[in-house]
């Protein structure tokens, strides 16, 4: 599965930090997957999607299912998308239903094929503009459901960004269960004591299902600068100076242990335990950056407890027994 995104902004200074920690946070998580007792969508309305009556309904289903609400006259401007995959493992045509109801406002929910139609069976998140659902074979439980989303974001500024989102059913908890996430594309820009800098970042990944899932990621990142020399608005790509152009990969494997693709195991040595690394600071563009070079030696987390935090490489220790040794030797 290939992603690609362009862009540029301007940014405010007094937000900035925090957006571009954004990245490196949403790493770990995925908005909004829950599971609640839903309503049935038949297989006529499935069939009939064409048809705009038949699209309000099912968009009404999906949206009280899911815990949104909008006035009946709202449901004329939203646009429905249906994708039919086996997502529960159970051989059966699944309906995974996509719900975009307003600008960068999106749900996308899963219904389990029953007798008479499709049951509700779980939320995949909130998304801005979702793309590219793909479904791939699991080895160690249900299929795997993918999709892309450009979160293109105001937050006193702008980041133009396309994450990867992998997600699974989960049967003890009964829930669509987030176990992967990553930014695959970064486009930003912004303003810092009369330059500006931009930085870039397209990528790539593959899924392999084999004895260890793995999924392989290759980026293509640069880092570039530009005099403001009083500009109102952000330097056109011909302003920009090139600083460094680089390469980086990274390799996620399915841990048993964690339910979730992760990157490495260490201990916290703060409390002795051991946590699961889900992502890097330094294989972000950002890390090349004067401004952001401090986190380069930053490293994601997730505990035991499914508390998560970014803490720089020295407060946590190798460990000798874990996966990642049998997996690299395999």
């Amino acid at each position: 599965m290939n992603i690609f995104y362009r862009g540029g902004i301007k940014m405010k200074k007094a937000k900035r930090t925090a957006l571009f920690l954004l990245p490196f946070i949403l790493c770990s998580f995925i908005a909004g997957i829950h599971t609640v007792f839903g309503s049935s969508i038949s297989q006529s309305q499935i069939e009939n999607i064409s048809n705009e009556n038949t699209k309000k309904q099912i968009a009404k289903i999906v949206l009280e299912d899911t815990g949104k609400s909008i006035p009946d006259i709202e449901l004329e401007k939203v646009k429905v998308e249906i994708f039919m995959e086996n997502t529960m493992g159970n051989n059966e045509k699944d309906a995974i239903i996509s719900v975009s109801y307003g600008p960068k406002h999106n749900v996308t929910a899963v219904y389990e094929k029953d007798k008479t139609g499709y049951e509700y069976a779980g939320s995949l998140g909130d998304f801005f503009a979702p793309k590219n659902i793909i479904v791939k074979n699991f080895k160690h439980g249900n299929p795997l459901i993918f999709l892309s989303d450009d979160t293109n974001q105001k937050i006193g500024a702008l980041e133009e960004c396309t994450y990867l989102y992998g997600s699974t059913w989960n049967e003890e908890t009964e829930e669509f269960v987030n176990v992967f996430t990553e930014p695959m594309n970064i486009n930003t820009q912004w303003l810092e004591d009369g330059v500006w800098h931009k930085v870039e970042r397209k990528g790539s990944a593959v899924y392999e299902n084999s004895a260890v899932p793995n999924i392989k990621s290759d980026f293509e990142q640069a880092y570039y600068t530009a005099e403001d020399g009083g500009r109102k608005t952000s330097p056109s790509s011909e302003d920009y100076t090139l600083m460094e152009e680089w390469k980086e990969q990274e390799t996620y494997y399915w841990s048993s242990e964690w339910r979730r693709f992760i990157v490495d195991e260490k201990i916290e040595k703060s409390t002795g335990e051991k946590v699961a690394v889900v992502s890097r600071w330094e294989k972000l563009p950002y890390s090349r950056t004067p401004e952001f070079e401090k986190y380069s030696d930053y490293e994601r987390i997730i505990r035991k407890d499914g508390t998560n935090e970014s803490m720089p490489k020295e407060n946590l220790s190798e460990i000798e027994n874990k996966t990642f040794k049998e997996i690299e030797n395999m």
